[in-house]
Order: structure tokens, then C-alpha cells, then sequence
């Protein structure tokens, strides 16, 4: 597909009194619908600190809720 959509680690920060795995299961269903129509993925530290860029493990594990595989992500050498 045309369309990429950022999974960012940090977005949770946006809820902060909402339980974490709430957020988690609902963007997961969120990101299945998307791929459903074709919607392609990048994954995103979103991090404004050093410490945090490359943390990437709230976005790998609401891939993995969502049912993404290697083939629904994108990679900037696609543009090739």
C-alpha cells in the first residue's frame, strides 16, 4: 500500500490514567483494522532523550497483539 502509519513506543504517555493494557489492546485492534486495507507499518521510539531512542518495545508487542508480520512493515529502502 501507499499509506505507512507510525507505531510509537511512547503513546502511552498521552493517557497516563489509563491502564496501559487498555491502550494496548485497543491500538492492537486499532493497527489489525488498518492492515485489513492494505495500511503499511514503521515502528517509532518517539523519543525526545537520548535514553529513550531505539525503545522499541511497546511497539513490537502491539504488532505482535495486532497480528503483524515482517510483511506488513516498511522500510525506507522500499522507495528504491
Amino acid at each position: 500500500g501507499n499509506l505507512v502509519f507510525e507505531i510509537m513506543t511512547t503513546l502511552t504517555w498521552w493517557w497516563p490514567d489509563t491502564p496501559v493494557m487498555r491502550i494496548t489492546e485497543r491500538y492492537a485492534e486499532i493497527l489489525a483494522l488498518f492492515a485489513e486495507y492494505g495500511v503499511r507499518f514503521c515502528m517509532g521510539s518517539d523519543a525526545h532523550r537520548t535514553p529513550g531512542v531505539g525503545n522499541l518495545g511497546w511497539s513490537l508487542r502491539v504488532a505482535q497483539l495486532a497480528g503483524l508480520t515482517n510483511s506488513h512493515l516498511w522500510v525506507p529502502c522500499d522507495l528504491a
